[in-house]
């Protein structure tokens, strides 16, 4: 998951000096947003929904459903297809990017 993302940023810049910083910051972001760094319920409501466009929402749901709550629903489903979808989405964004600067 983060790995597409990872590909993607890396592949939108021009230089390793560039990418190094640039997935930090984007990682450490999602990472808050998501709710990697403090619990998601103990933000604020804003921020609790804004945190469902990070892949470490999901993943932070995904795990306590299934390791805290010993659940396995829908939404654990929901969870690792949200997931997948964002690896693979990056992935493409990543190789096509390659393949247009290939092409130059």
């Amino acid at each position: 998951m983060r790995g597409g993302v990872a590909l993607a940023l890396t592949a939108a810049c021009r230089s390793r000096e560039q990418a190094q910083p640039l997935t930090t910051f984007v990682a450490l972001l999602l990472a808050a947003l998501g709710g990697s760094m403090a619990p998601r319920f103990l933000m604020p409501e804003v921020f609790r929904t804004l945190g469902w466009i990070t892949p470490h929402a999901w993943a932070v749901e995904t795990y306590q459903a299934l390791i805290w709550r010993g659940e396995f629903s829908a939404g654990v489903l929901a969870g690792w297809a949200a997931l997948g979808g964002v690896g693979l989405a990056g992935l493409a964004l990543a190789v096509m990017m390659e393949q247009r600067r290939a092409a130059r």
